[in-house]
């Protein structure tokens, strides 16, 4: 299912026809799907092949996602959000991070993410949000028809004279 184990709500395609989330980065994490799989719901918040990228509050990472196809070619809207409060929501505006329209397959949303000084250290969730056909008013929850939903684990770390 997709409803993550820690309290954070379900959220996903209920189509795996026409579009999918083909790539996501952030700082140093580079998630490049497989081209021939097309899911509704991935976590990858425990994929030990995707290293869990060390977030600085006051730092500026640079951020993207990139439309994908699953044989149909149509525009979608993604979103990013991160759990800065680390309490199991998304909350908007304060931690949705990233946001666009995609105006093709292939099409790259991107932009700069920086965290916040309020934000909890330790480890918490990225979620990222494709959906055909749509808007700025995409929420992080819920389900929708074409499109993708991704998890992601982040660890937000205070520099401690390490960095």
């Amino acid at each position: 299912g997709s409803t993550a184990t820690t309290g954070y709500c379900a959220s996903g395609a209920t189509s795996t026809d026409d579009t999918k989330i083909q790539a996501v980065t952030l700082g140093t994490l580079s998630n490049s799907a497989n081209p021939a799989a097309c899911e509704i719901y991935t976590d990858y918040t425990t994929n030990n092949a995707i290293p869990v990228p060390l977030l600085v509050p006051g730092k500026t990472y640079s951020a993207s996602v990139t439309h994908g196809t699953c044989g149909g070619f149509f525009a979608g809207y993604s979103k990013m959000w991160i759990d800065y409060h680390r309490n199991g929501a998304f909350e908007a505006p304060a931690e949705l991070v990233l946001g666009g329209a995609h105006t093709s397959t292939g099409s790259v949303v991107s932009g700069n993410v920086t965290i916040p000084l309020t934000a909890l250290t330790g480890l918490t969730r990225m979620r990222v949000v494709l959906n055909e056909g749509g808007t700025a008013t995409q929420s992080p929850c819920g389900t929708f028809t074409w499109g993708e939903t991704e998890d992601y684990t982040v660890n937000i770390v205070s520099t401690g004279g390490l960095l």
